[in-house]
Order: structure tokens, then sequence, then C-alpha cells
């Protein structure tokens, strides 16, 4: 339900007022028990002009504009009975209760009392209430890290206000994954990366690993690449460091700065090239287990036919059963023995069936198609990889040991999307088989809308259907054994929904496009108008609700975060001395 608030005109309470902003409506549940309700929209009001239309004789109208506006001019003493202020607001699913000095939150939808005396929160209170619950449970060091910015309670914050931090439980955070979602230019990669180095500064033992596709984060984790042990993975060749230094993508406020400063922001890039090691090609060819997975979704197809469904789950257990014979597991790549072996038993199994004649373009067609392509692929004579394996990579963020930032770029999309489904599978399938749940790794995915498509969506190549579900598979059981997925996208419409529901945190910028911002209002159970008031937030300013991250629980907040490029820049300051 949404509430109306009337206030008394003040150009200072005008000035004040800000979507997000928490008001306290006495309810009728207990006494001193207070519905909390959260800032859509507000506007100033004159009684004297509510009555006018288009109707309205003009000359009138007019007398009646220019009456109300001396009133204002001249602050006469009608001015507070003539205008007003109109605030929409609406539930945030809590109540206060006052016990003794606190006060108490606790979930409620309980409607306020019509004509009650609506307060705004004390500096004291929004600290409280967002933060209490952090401080009791973390660490004093811990909560200065993971401090990531400041509330946006006010636009213009009263005289007496004194700012108050938002802190977030980035264990948790990170644990059941988190999304960022804001479009071009509103400063998503910086905050991103700002995310990423709280959550390292915190946790001792963590790892990350950035799949970079713009080459943005060299700059912008510069000092974190060079203050903990890191590599930059990528298949790309640069022959000197200038040529990586500018592959490297640099914020235009970044650069200014350090020019104007005359700090040694190219110097450190070029040091980076001593991080950079070569993704070895030919690693992350199809595993095991992406080709049983290829036939288990074809034994669930419900538009092939029954015949065409048992075939692919006959071979499916020939490949088992081979692979138990030879001790193979799912995440080795499929060898040139194997895969003869099932490209003969898939030939006499679609003779034995009297499928000998397949459309290329039917449905199953394009599965016989696929496997056929991947059995001759992995026959292919090809020369020992050099460079990072992906076993190489896992073994990597499975050690307590080695780097602890691993940033991945990949310029080709097509060959990103191999890298990221092989990896992913490794990764997942040696925790599963070792029960391993340490140490924590968060998998950092920009540009999402490139790896977890909708697998269904018309145009979606098949190498990004599979990464897409090879994501959703780390997702969905990733939790369970410490591995965290950080989604950061702008286009929310076309990701993938079934990882979006395995989001329990999420980071909203402004969102120009309504089919992204009701995406996000239905994902995430929030009010359309609290998501369309993202709009208008600035660059650095986002909204946030976590089921498990914030002091209060599945409640909207809107903070002014942290600008990444200060530790950059402060970083650079110290090795400038």
């Amino acid at each position: 339900y949404h509430v109306a608030v009337f206030a008394e005109y003040e150009d200072e309470l005008l000035c004040w007022l800000r979507p997000g902003l928490l008001l306290a409506a006495p309810n009728p549940r207990a006494h001193n028990t207070y519905t909390l309700l959260s800032v859509t929209a507000f506007r100033p009001g004159h009684f004297g002009i509510e009555g006018l239309g288009r109707e309205t004789y003009p000359p009138f109208r007019a007398s009646v504009l220019h009456e109300a506006h001396e009133e204002w001019r001249q602050r006469s003493e009608v001015l507070a009975a003539s205008y007003y202020i109109e605030i929409q607001a609406v539930p945030v699913g809590w109540e206060l209760t006052k016990r003794g000095e606190e006060y108490v939150p606790q979930p409620g939808h309980t409607h306020p009392i019509i004509g009650g005396r609506v307060y705004v929160l004390s500096h004291e209170a929004i600290n409280q209430l967002y933060n209490q619950k952090l401080l009791q449970t973390l660490s004093e060091e811990v909560c200065r890290t993971w401090s990531v910015g400041e509330l946006k309670i006010f636009e213009q914050p009263p005289s007496q206000w004194q700012p108050v931090s938002l802190l977030l439980d980035f264990t948790k955070m990170c644990r059941y994954h988190f999304g960022v979602f804001g479009y071009t230019g509103c400063g998503k990669s910086n905050f991103v990366s700002l995310l990423i180095r709280k959550f390292l500064q915190g946790d001792r033992s963590a790892k990350v690993i950035v799949f970079d596709i713009s080459s943005e984060y060299p700059a912008l984790l510069l000092d974190c690449l060079h203050d903990y042990e890191s590599l930059i993975a990528t298949d790309e060749t640069y022959p000197t460091p200038d040529n990586f230094v500018r592959s490297v993508v640099k914020p235009d406020s970044l650069v200014e700065r350090t020019d104007r400063e005359n700090l040694p922001l190219h110097d450190k890039l070029l040091e980076l090239f001593n991080k950079i090691e070569p993704i070895a090609r030919d690693s992350y060819r199809t595993t095991l287990g992406e080709f049983l997975s290829e036939l288990r979704s074809g034994e669930s197809d419900r538009w092939l036919s029954p015949l065409e469904r048992e075939l692919l789950r006959d071979l499916r257990a020939y490949v088992e059963g081979r692979m138990r014979e030879r001790g193979l597991t799912s995440n080795q790549p499929l060898d040139a023995e194997l895969a003869h072996e099932i490209l003969e038993r898939f030939n006499s199994l679609l003779i034995q069936r009297g499928l000998t004649r397949i459309k290329p373009d039917s449905r199953f067609g394009k599965i016989c198609g696929y496997l056929k392509t991947v059995c001759d692929k992995a026959q292919q004579p090809s020369e020992e990889p050099s460079g990072l394996s992906i076993s190489d990579i896992t073994r990597a963020l499975n050690s307590s040991e080695g780097p602890r930032l691993i940033e991945v770029f990949v310029a080709e999309p097509s060959v990103m999307l191999e890298l990221v489904t092989s990896l992913s599978e490794a990764v997942l399938q040696s925790r599963k088989r070792e029960a391993r749940v340490e140490p924590r790794v968060l998998f950092i995915f920009d540009e999402a809308q490139e790896y977890i498509p909708r697998p269904s969506e018309r145009g979606v190549e098949k190498e990004a259907a599979e990464c897409s579900r090879a994501v959703e598979r780390l997702a969905r059981q990733g939790r369970k054994y410490g591995l965290g997925v950080c989604i950061a996208s702008q286009r929310v419409a076309h990701l993938n929904a079934s990882v979006l529901a395995q989001l329990h945190t999420f980071f909203v910028g402004p969102l120009p496009r309504t089919y992204d911002r009701t995406v996000v209002s239905e994902a995430f159970s929030i009010d359309k108008s609290i998501i369309d008031a993202c709009v208008n937030l600035q660059i650095g300013e986002w909204l946030v609700s976590s089921h498990v991250a914030t002091g209060l629980r599945n409640t909207p907040i809107i903070f002014k975060a942290e600008n990444s490029e200060d530790y950059v820049v402060n970083f650079l300051r110290d090795q400038a001395r």
C-alpha cells in the first residue's frame, strides 16, 4: 500500500527531502509502535491552486497564481495555511517499538494511524537501525574496513545531522551472491572494484577472480594488484609493456587526477606486465562434465521423440561407464581415445534405432551436430598447451597459498565464454569432490549479459547458452562450497532469471529503461516506486537491499559509495614519496 503524508510548508524541509528518507508513523498495534515508511516522491502544493483547471477563466487563474507567488515571496502569515508539502511513501516491512530508551526493529506491515504525527528518524536511530546488528557481531577493525560509504538520508542534511556510514557483512554477501545493476556511466566498475577491495581487506584468506572482457580493472585495482599476490591471465600477446598499458582502459577522471599531481600511474601499470601469465588455449576444451550435461539436457528435452531421448540416455550411460573404467573425472577434457569410442558407439546406436535420416536443423539434429563437432575437435592433434591451464587456475583458487586476486582478460567473447564455462565447472566439481569450503572465492562477472543471457532468448549463441547454464549451476551450488558470485550488468532484462533468483543482495544505480526496473522490482520484491526513484541517483549513489548483508533485512537503503579511485591515488602518492 501507499501512504500520503502532509507537512506544513518550509523551504528547509523541501530542500531536505529525497527519495529513500525513512519516516516513522504511529500504528495501532501497540503503544509506542511505529511503521517505517520510505519516501518515494514529494511535491509542494497550494490549496488555492488545487481547484484550478483548464476550464478555469484565464484571468482568474492568473490572479490566483500571482497571489500564491506573492504569499511565498513575502513570507506572509497565511503562507503556512495556504502552502503544504505532500509526501508519498511506502512501508519497508519493518516496525519500531520503543522499549525504555531504545527503539527495537521488528518485521511488520501494520497500517499507520490516519492523522497520526509522522517523525523523521535521527542519525542515532538510523545508525542503530542499519548498523547495530553488524556492530555487535563484527570486530571493530572489520567494521571500519567493511564500511562502503555514507547513507544518503537527506538531499541537503540539516546542520545538526552527523554522517552515518553503511556497513555490509561481506562474508554473507559474497557467500549468498550479489548483483550490481546500473547504466553506462553510473560508476558500476568503480563500485565493483571497491567491493572487491573491501572483501580482500576484510577476509585475509579470501580470493577473487575477475572476468574482465573490457580490461577495465588493472587501473581500478592497481593498488590491490601490487599489494596482494596476484596475476593477470590473458590469451592476448603483448610484445612490450607499453602495448599492455595501452590496452588497459583508464578512467578519464583517474588520468586527470594523476596527471594533475604528476603521479606514476603509467609506471605502475607497466610493472603489472610482470604479473601477466598466458592462458593455454587448448586447456579449455570441452570437459567430460560439459559433454554429459549436454546429453542430460537432451534427455529432458520434451521436443525430442521418446526414441531420440532414449538414444541419448544410452549414450550417456556408455560414457559414464567408460569414465569409471578409465578413472576419469568430469572436469577432465574429452581426449582423442574416448572421443573416437563415443563416435563409434553413437553411430551404432543411430543405426540400431533406425535414426539414420536426421535433419540438421531439427532439435535432435543440432544435438547430434554438437556431439560430432566436439568429438572431432577432441581427436585433432594438438601441441602440449603452454601457459596457464584450467587445472592450474583451479588449483590456485583452491589453495590457501598463491594469488589472492586473478584477473582474466580475453578480448574475444566466444573464447571468454568457453573459458568461463570450463573453469566454473572445474572449480565447482573439484570442490564437490573434495568437500572443500576454504578458501572463499568470489567470481566477478562484469558485463554479465555476455556470460549469463537467458538461454531461451532468441539469437543467443550456443556457447553463451552453455556458459549461462554453467554460471547458473555455480550460483545454485557454489555457496555450499565457499564459492560466491557477483554479476554486474546494465541490461537486467536480458539476464538468466534463474541466476537472478540466487542473488541475496543487489545494488541498483540509474536504470533508464522501464523494463529493466520492472525486472529488478519483481525479482527482488521491492516496490516499483522505490526502484523508479533510482533514475535520479547521481554517479556513485546506489540503492542496496539485502536478505543477509545489511543490518535491516530486505530494506532499500540509498547511500553514496566511496570512490575506488581515491585508493588508487593514495597508493600512487605513497609510491611517489
